[in-house]
């Protein structure tokens, strides 16, 4: 089992000017690792069907040994921020994750 962030939006509709804004919505969930996309979108639908599914982002609840907070970087949700265990990012071995603050 793995802890991931699921992030779901519900999009709205502003009148003027004429345009869809979306509102996201952050989950703590905790799921099998082994599960592909597919059934982790059909899971999201289930629990969350009012909403559309947006992403699974790994997450951790304090900065593992060894890892290293990604400065600059601006996608994190209020609460978090990313890291990521100091590898290259084109090594197979690199893995990066959202840590609570």
């Amino acid at each position: 089992m793995g802890k991931y962030l699921l992030r779901m939006y519900e999009e709205r509709e502003q009148w003027y000017p004429k345009r869809y804004f979306l509102k996201n919505h952050y989950f703590e969930i905790e799921i099998d690792d082994g599960l592909d996309n597919y059934y982790k979108y059909q899971m999201a639908k289930e629990k969350y069907p009012n909403l559309k599914y947006g992403e699974y982002m790994p997450l951790k609840d304090k900065l593992p040994q060894g890892w290293k907070k990604l400065v600059g970087a601006l996608t994190a949700p209020n609460g978090y921020y990313w890291a990521s265990n100091g590898k290259s990012f084109f090594d197979k071995e690199f893995e990066r994750a959202l840590i609570k603050e």
